[in-house]
């Protein structure tokens, strides 16, 4: 039935031999269609060696840099000279934006346009300033407590409470005055009052209407702050329950979502087929979300010891810490099968690290959808959007429910509303001839 949801070929007959390289497209659409500079072009024609994670992180370093130097020289990209990259007062300026490894990268190109004598980014700055780690001692009190009431994940934290909370404080102490001389980490959250959650809601709302926020971050944004500020509340770490009176953000959870479509995703499986230096590693990563449900990080952590092909199943446990075994579709077995004859002797499927290797499999897939041509955005969990989607028309609510793992009667019933309401908005597009 799983096999019957997609029309699409994932060329299981002989194990691809790689055509291109990822790196090689990035150069071409990427840098030389966006940088027209002899400097930057050389540059990243010597990095075409390095990893699809540095790559990118080059390309993105030179698209913050590129248009802070044009418009201090006031002059097109063609038109640099090496002593205009070399400018001390350009390379002060282009330091702010880059975070610690694009730093990094920002000093090679520049060493390579000077190479006999190494330029150092310290001696244009007197301190290069990184962002202070948010390590306040009540975010670690209640990062404790939620893992032992509801074994909550180190990642569903840091997505759900540790973000938020961070963006909160960071708003307070720099809109606030009874808060402009704490630091982050030393932040007093006894002096929240309910009027400070009430300018911080105004805040939110006011980035929704400027489109600096969806209305579903800021809704959650607010809920988890309140969540967070409810624990402290219950430990007596703060005395006072300030988010009594607080209502959160109205915001539909659910949105239909734009899906590609088969002969969309059969473009993607081509890019694979034709870039990726592992075809069928990431075309089973790929099944494995498309025809499966799996979450990025459940892709990364899944083992060996996890699947029975056997009894073509596999146990798996979710992000929220709950068990399920599910049934391994034909496609993704013949996959499993090929995969196992070069890799069954590592513990996990697809890495050694699976937490470094999530970042890793994004990075990879958004650059699939990059040659593919997709405009979808979601990440990886596109594909799971996909997956439960394709799911609710081919098949009943509850296996719906038992495949997708967990997921409840009122998340599936609005995944059928947009549906329907998806349906509904095609036909009106319709006209209709005659009378």
């Amino acid at each position: 039935m799983i096999e019957k949801m997609y029309e699409i070929n994932i060329n299981l007959e002989n194990e691809s031999i790689s055509k291109g390289n990822i790196n090689d497209w990035l150069y071409t659409k990427e840098i030389h269609e966006q940088f027209d500079s002899l400097q930057i072009r050389k540059y990243m024609r010597s990095k075409l060696h390095v990893s699809l994670r540095v790559y990118k992180t080059n390309i993105t370093m030179f698209k913050k840099i590129v248009p802070l130097m044009m418009s201090f020289n006031k002059k097109e990209l063609n038109d640099f000279k090496r002593e205009d990259y070399l400018n001390p007062e350009v390379i002060k300026m282009v330091i702010d934006p880059l975070n610690s490894m694009e730093l990094i990268y920002y000093q090679s190109f520049l060493n390579s346009l000077k190479p006999f004598k190494k330029v150092k980014l310290d001696d244009y700055v007197d301190k290069i300033n990184h962002k202070t780690k948010f390590d306040h001692p009540l975010v670690r009190v209640v990062e404790s407590v939620l893992k032992k009431e509801r074994n909550i994940k180190p990642q569903s934290f840091h997505n759900n409470y540790y973000i938020p909370v961070r963006t909160f404080v960071n708003w307070a102490i720099s809109s606030l005055v009874k808060f402009q001389n704490q630091s982050i980490n030393t932040f007093i959250f006894n002096m929240v009052t309910s009027e400070d959650l009430d300018d911080y809601k105004s805040f939110l709302i006011k980035q929704v209407k400027e489109e600096e926020l969806t209305e579903i971050t800021a809704k959650r944004n607010l809920q988890y702050v309140r969540s967070f500020l409810q624990l402290l509340f219950r430990k007596k770490k703060i005395v006072r329950d300030v988010t009594r009176n607080l209502t959160n953000i109205k915001a539909d959870e659910y949105f239909y979502r734009r899906l590609p479509p088969d002969e969309e995703i059969q473009e993607l499986i081509n890019a694979i087929e034709h870039y990726s230096s592992n075809p069928i590693g990431d075309k089973l990563a790929l099944s494995l979300m498309l025809l499966m449900g799996f979450r990025g990080c459940e892709v990364a952590s899944l083992s060996w010891k996890d699947i029975n092909l056997s009894t073509r199943s596999i146990s798996i446990t979710d992000t929220k810490g709950m068990d399920a075994i599910l049934p391994i579709p034909t496609k993704v077995y013949d996959l499993l099968i090929l995969y196992q004859r070069k890799s069954s002797d590592k513990k996990h499927i697809f890495c050694d690290n699976p937490k470094s290797f999530t970042p890793e499999l994004r990075l990879l897939f958004d650059s699939y959808q990059l040659i593919a041509g997709w405009d979808y955005g979601g990440g990886l969990h596109l594909y799971r959007h996909l997956f439960v989607t394709r799911l609710i028309m081919h098949c009943p609510q509850q296996i719906v429910k038992s495949l997708t793992r967990h997921i409840s009667d009122d998340t599936v019933a609005k995944y059928v509303h947009f549906e329907r309401k998806f349906v509904k908005n095609e036909l009106e597009k319709l006209s209709y001839i005659g009378g």
